[in-house]
């Protein structure tokens, strides 16, 4: 985060919390106020930017992830995948995949990297290599909620296929 002092973590992680408990609207004004105060914070650059991705605001998305990775380059990955996650292409998946590999050997303790290739392995139906990444995130962050939650999720999607209709 370029901009990393102990409020904005806060309000980082209040802000990952509400989009957790399943509150997007209130994760995304949580982003705003505190790009409003900290209009160098590349994290709350990255979770708005999914969040707008994730609304269908694909160019407000875009031009956020494109501010953070000249912020910090080290988050290409993070731009990447958001937008492997918005399109079917498969070479955008595959090149979000590389660059996510490539952080993680940079920074084997990204929890957020863990968590978008682990996001990015569950989209691809890859489930057995999506809750490895996932499991990693929560052993690099075990304070984030979020991790946990997508984790919880694989594993009941997994269980009802086992299950079948």
């Amino acid at each position: 985060m370029a901009h990393d002092d102990a409020t904005s973590q806060r309000e980082l992680e209040l802000a990952r919390s509400l989009l957790a408990s399943g509150r997007p609207q209130e994760a995304r004004a949580a982003c705003l106020q505190l790009l409003r105060r900290a209009p160098e914070c590349t994290g709350a650059m990255l979770l708005l930017g999914r969040l707008e991705a994730d609304a269908g605001h694909l160019n407000i998305a875009e031009r956020l992830l494109r501010r953070a990775f000249a912020l910090e380059p080290s988050r290409a990955a993070h731009a990447a995948c958001a937008s492997a996650a918005s399109s079917p292409s498969a070479s955008q998946h595959a090149e979000a995949l590389r660059l996510l590999t490539h952080a993680l050997e940079l920074d084997p303790a990204s929890a957020d990297a863990w968590l978008a290739r682990g996001r990015l392995h569950q989209a691809l139906r890859r489930l057995p290599e999506a809750e490895s990444d996932l499991r990693a995130a929560i052993r690099c962050a075990p304070d984030r909620p979020y991790a946990l939650d997508a984790l919880r999720r694989l594993s009941r999607r997994a269980a009802s296929r086992r299950r079948g209709p």
